[in-house]
């Protein structure tokens, strides 16, 4: 990221990055603040001390989301599916997923938040 909190390049993740959740894995124990390409849509977060989880679904077409945390000392993270790239509006916003609409138009998305056990 840049002095802005922008993002500044891609960088695929090999099957051993600690910054790789395609299976599943812990949060790292530095700050996080990125976003993640190629994502199905589905997510299961879990806190295995807590005995609960959250399951993520989005639709259509979510294939991006976000991870913040602080670091290992804090007690809250944050994931966020997005349809588009971080900064999108400079990038390209129709090649990063940005949706522009005109007047009268509308856009929707479906996200379900599920607490399970």
């Amino acid at each position: 990221m840049d002095d802005a909190q922008l993002p500044t390049e891609w960088t695929p993740l090999g099957s051993d990055d600690p910054w790789n959740f395609a299976h599943s894995s812990r949060l790292p124990d530095g700050k996080i603040d990125n976003l993640f390409t190629g994502w199905n849509g589905r997510a299961l977060l879990r806190w295995p001390r807590r005995g609960v989880a959250l399951e993520v679904t989005a639709e259509p077409d979510i294939s991006r989301y976000l991870v913040f945390s602080p670091g290992a000392q804090a007690d809250f993270f944050c994931f966020e599916p997005v349809d588009h790239a971080v900064n999108a509006h400079n990038l390209g916003p129709r090649e990063h997923g940005l949706v522009e609409l005109h007047n009268g138009e509308r856009h929707a998305r479906r996200y379900r938040f599920r607490w399970v056990r």
